[in-house]
């Protein structure tokens, strides 16, 4: 049988990452729109939900055997990873989202002299 304590808790890292942008958003968006530098907001909301990845994934007990040093970057680099994973997914969800709610095209934008067609459903 496998030792749950050694696997990295990805999951729930994954769910902080997306808890801590729905905060951010929904709490400090009034602060966050005054703010007159564009990248300032960027910024927090791309440091928050792998700062919140972080502290998860630090403070389990996966990967105690490296060094302070070596496990704060690899706790760091899977942080980056989980970030961009869940980026990703959101987005695909709200393409098939969308896909699915506004339907096929009308009319193809594709012209017909390269071999394609309309799709259809």
């Amino acid at each position: 049988m496998r030792d749950i304590t050694k696997q990295p808790p990805t999951g729930i890292a994954g769910l902080a990452c997306l808890a801590t942008v729905a905060i951010i958003h929904y709490a400090t968006e009034p602060l966050l729109s005054h703010l007159l530098v564009w990248w300032g907001t960027l910024l927090i909301y791309l440091a928050a939900p792998i700062a919140a990845a972080f502290a998860i994934l630090f403070q389990s007990s996966w990967r105690r055997d490296l060094p302070r040093a070596k496990r704060i970057l690899v706790v760091g680099i899977w942080s980056c990873i989980i970030f961009i994973g869940l980026v990703f997914a959101v987005g695909l969800a709200l393409f098939i989202f969308l896909l699915f709610v506004s339907g096929p095209p009308s009319t193809s934008h594709i012209p017909n002299e390269f071999g394609f067609e309309r799709f259809h459903w």
